[in-house]
């Protein structure tokens, strides 16, 4: 009786376990839409299916009404098939799989709803010329593809199962594993169940394997002939982790098997003897002989049929073997060694036999997450989607990415009429070379009679009195101002001219592109290409009412994201996933009644100076922008007096000084340059030096809580080498309210205290303005001892007005001491800080702020982790008021010092 039970037990763990592994698997692929469509979208690597998609729509643009599809259905095909072969269209095709997926397991497909292939127009558009109308007709169509695939997606019946699966896995492994167990508590001969077991083993991982090749076969019926080995591919690619799973239960139990002692060993001689005697037997009968020939029969076919794939089978089934008969030799070796079946020492070979079986089930393990991880990742990296160009981006915030930019983009030497360029290819062409930030400026311009030297275009005459601004001194050049007054001045006023907005560099008679151009090729790029993020800074000479109104004309809006103050910076992808993927930024354009998405361009960002005469001029100062913008744009070109000139850009845009440059601004400012900005982009290595910054960093930045949406608190410390470039004078403490009278103090100790003190201000105000949300706190914790000591030497010393105004500093600073000592922080280091801090402040060089700060993070972390110091900075800087409201700390007029005898050197203008 025990032994029927232990046999049923068995059958039961035989059926349950590969029940449960292929539920499982099901859970993670089949019913999340992200995974299922990146394996979906790997099926467009086959020409096969690149052609049969491309015949479709052709088929769905002609009922649209299409006049190309209808006249010209062979060439439009070949255009569609082009553009299917593309990464954009990987992207539009997978969130379109992803969408109707989703609309699958809400159980809202069977009504016929299929693919929104709608943006894919875009993509032929620009393969071939669409006009409006028939890119509206044919958007239309395509937002409802391929209906009767749909329609026998959602007619599957397992979809119905979402929300069970995961309990029948779960189910079906527990039954499996309880069987199992309960079958060797059952049996008489525990060795023979265990053995039993490992067949068993065996055989399901097999089943699983035969299982997706019935499915392979069973689908590429199922589709047209000319897809079948398409559909085959994709289906063998796409479950190619779950067959290495099913190969791998196989060898877990030959693994057992092998374990067990057996009368017999499957050694190749005993197989070849098995299946001869086997063979000869059946040979004997006349039935028998029939099944032989139908056998052979059937395994020639197969053989025909799928070749190279049933060989691989044939491989793979003779490494388990060997793996059988390794496990084999190995236990033999060990039963050998401890042959005495002397119940005094029987326990010593168990427990070399209960050891080995755990190291090669370890080993087996490892090599079953190794290889399925890696089938996986196979499966999905077809599929896998990208932000600017790398997947790892996508989950980026945007001050988290930099975007390789140009400096007056629309000045192209490619661009007709353009005197004096600073670049070479056009807007259209540096967005396709991979450039992702443009800087373009907007003026009113009427076109005259007079024709552009060598162009067939009229030259535009700049209107300078509807502009809001004329260039500033540090834009302006002389040879440019001679230049273009001349060509003004020959430049009559075309017969019913109008004014209207032009792209120019200061002066539209020196070049001009029309704006609506401008913001087409834009738009056309963000339609085509809609995995990119692109972000535009508009030097703005025309008003935000026309500017606004051009933009809307354009039918760029629906691509313009909208950046919220006070609410986390966007990732790349959640600016691709709402279709939002360009930012415009105005440099003037800040006006009442402007729409959102017109965002004023130093609210956001920070910026280095940009006006340089050689590359040993550049540096890293603040300029326009309060430190405190979560964005910044590092402006890197020559310009003086000089004229554009490629060959010194080349220099400039090199590896060596983009990078040398970008890491001191990293390391000055504490901000990683949002956009870096170039001349000449085409020269130089602008592209790959952001591209390999980007992708070093991020591989050490946490990626987003999909559970909260929120990110994980990076760094507050900046692992950049020590700045090389000076930048220049400290920033001022602000001064704001007049003291007009002291009352008390020590004069001789006050001024003694006055000049240090300053000088620790200074440089403390100029890091902690500057801290980004990353660096936020540390500032404090690193400067409280130097600032704690000199700030109470001056406190102590001042006149009672000066003395509260400065005294919430000084508790500022104590209590980032009291913070460093609850980290374990004593006083030793504490002094060796403050000291560290005075030497450098008070120095004869006197290195900026954030300088130092870099300086006395570096040796903190040498007694602190930098994962515990930015815990507490994080923490401190959430219980102190904003650093900023602390800085109004009086200013005392020369009169008012001498009547009350506190004649310093140093100026109080500023204490």
């Amino acid at each position: 009786m025990k032994r029927a039970i232990a046999a049923a037990l068995i059958v039961v763990a035989g059926l349950a376990l590969p029940v449960g592994v292929i539920a499982a698997w099901a859970q993670k692929t089949l019913f999340d839409s992200a995974t299922f469509s990146d394996r979906t979208t790997a099926m467009l690597r086959s020409s096969a299916v690149r052609n049969k998609l491309a015949e479709r729509m052709t088929q769905e643009l002609a009922r649209g009404g299409n006049q190309q599809a209808v006249d010209f259905g062979p060439g439009l095909q070949l255009a569609i098939q082009a553009a299917i072969d593309t990464d954009t269209f990987r992207s539009i095709f997978r969130t379109a799989v992803r969408q109707t997926h989703q609309s699958v397991l809400a159980g809202q497909s069977e009504g016929g709803k299929g693919l929104n292939l709608a943006d894919s127009v875009s993509i032929i558009a620009s393969t071939v010329q669409l006009s409006g109308a028939q890119q509206k007709a044919s958007s239309g169509q395509l937002d409802n593809s391929l209906t009767d695939v749909t329609e026998q997606l959602g007619r599957l019946g397992v979809w119905k199962l979402e929300d069970t699966i995961s309990t029948i896995g779960l189910v079906a492994l527990v039954v499996a594993l309880a069987a199992g167990a309960g079958a060797i508590a059952l049996s008489d001969t525990r060795s023979r169940t265990i053995r039993q077991l490992g067949w068993t083993l065996v055989i399901d991982g097999l089943v699983i394997v035969a299982l997706l090749q019935a499915l392979q076969f069973w689908a590429s019926r199922r589709v047209d002939p000319d897809l079948s080995n398409a559909v085959s591919a994709a289906i063998s690619e796409g479950t190619a982790d779950l067959r290495a799973v099913g190969f791998w239960i196989a060898a877990y139990g030959l693994i057992v098997v092998a374990a067990v002692r057996s009368t017999v060993r499957y050694t190749p001689k005993v197989v070849y003897d098995k299946l001869a005697a086997w063979i000869e037997r059946r040979r004997r009968t006349t039935g028998g002989t029939v099944l032989l020939g139908l056998l052979a029969l059937f395994i020639g076919l197969v053989f025909i049929q799928e070749p190279l794939g049933n060989l691989r089978l044939l491989i793979i089934g003779g490494g388990l073997w060997l793996t059988y008969l390794g496990v084999s030799e190995l236990f033999s070796v060990i039963r050998s060694a401890v042959p005495a079946r002397d119940p005094g020492v029987r326990w010593k070979r168990l427990a070399i036999e209960a050891t080995a079986v755990v190291a090669l089930v370890a080993i087996a393990t490892t090599a079953l997450v190794v290889t399925s991880t890696r089938a996986a990742h196979r499966a999905n990296a077809a599929g896998e989607s990208t932000c600017n160009g790398s997947a790892e981006l996508c989950d980026l915030r945007l001050d988290q990415v930099m975007f390789p930019g140009t400096h007056n983009s629309m000045s192209a030497s490619l661009s007709p009429g353009f005197f004096f360029a600073e670049q070479i290819n056009t807007i259209k062409e540096q967005l396709g070379a991979g450039v992702r930030a443009l800087l373009i400026d907007s003026h009113y311009g009427i076109e005259s009679k007079a024709r552009l030297p060598g162009t067939s275009r009229n030259l535009v005459v700049t209107d300078r009195a509807a502009e809001l601004a004329t260039p500033s001194d540090d834009r302006a050049n002389p040879t440019l101002d001679e230049r273009a007054a001349v060509l003004s001045a020959r430049a009559p006023k075309a017969a019913r001219a109008k004014r209207a907005i032009y792209l120019c560099h200061n002066y539209c008679e020196l070049g001009s592109y029309p704006f609506r151009s401008g913001l087409r090729d834009i738009k056309s790029f963000a339609d085509s290409h809609p995995t990119d993020v692109v972000m535009v800074i508009l030097e703005d000479h025309t008003t935000p009412a026309d500017t606004v109104a051009a933009i809307q004309a354009s039918g760029l809006v629906p691509r313009l994201a909208t950046l919220t103050p006070g609410k986390p910076l966007p990732t790349l992808r959640d600016l691709i996933n709402k279709r939002q993927n360009v930012l415009l930024f105005a440099e003037a354009g800040a006006a009442s009644g402007v729409p959102p998405w017109y965002m004023q361009a130093y609210r956001w960002f920070q910026e280095s100076p940009f006006d340089f005469s050689s590359a040993k001029q550049f540096n890293c100062r603040p300029n326009r922008g309060s430190p405190r913008n979560p964005l910044m744009l590092l402006n890197h070109w020559i310009t003086g007096n000089s004229l554009p000139d490629p060959n010194v850009a080349a220099k400039v845009n090199s590896a060596t000084e983009l990078e040398r440059r970008i890491q001191a601004c990293i390391a000055q400012r504490g901000i990683l340059p949002t956009i870096v900005a170039v001349n000449f982009a085409e020269k130089g290595d602008l592209l790959s030096t952001v591209k390999d910054i980007d992708l070093a960093r991020a591989g050490t930045i946490p990626r987003r809580n999909e559970d909260d949406g929120q990110t994980a608190p990076t760094s507050t410390t900046t692992t950049a080498p020590p700045p090389t470039v000076a930048v220049g004078p400290q920033t001022p403490v602000p001064a704001t309210t007049n003291i007009t009278s002291l009352t008390g103090g020590d004069p001789a100790r006050f001024c003694k205290a006055l000049v240090p003190t300053l000088e620790t201000l200074a440089g403390w105000s100029y890091a902690v303005l500057g801290d980004n949300a990353r660096q936020t706190g540390t500032t404090d914790l690193v400067y409280g001892p130097i600032l704690q000591r000199d700030m109470k030497q001056y406190v102590s010393a001042a006149p009672l007005e000066l003395a509260d105004r400065a005294r919430p500093i000084l508790q500022r600073a104590q209590h980032a001491v009291a913070a460093l000592k609850a980290l374990g922080i004593d006083d030793a280091t504490i002094r060796v800080l403050a000291d560290r801090g005075s030497a450098e402040l008070h120095s004869s060089t006197s290195p900026d702020g954030l300088t130092v700060q870099q300086h006395l993070t570096s040796y903190l972390q040498t007694k602190l982790s930098a994962a515990r110091l930015a815990d507490a900075a994080i923490v401190f800087a959430a219980g102190e008021k904003d650093p900023e409201s602390l800085l109004d700390l009086g200013s005392v007029s020369k009169s008012t010092r001498g009547s009350e005898r506190f004649h310093c050197s140093a100026s109080l203008g500023n204490a």
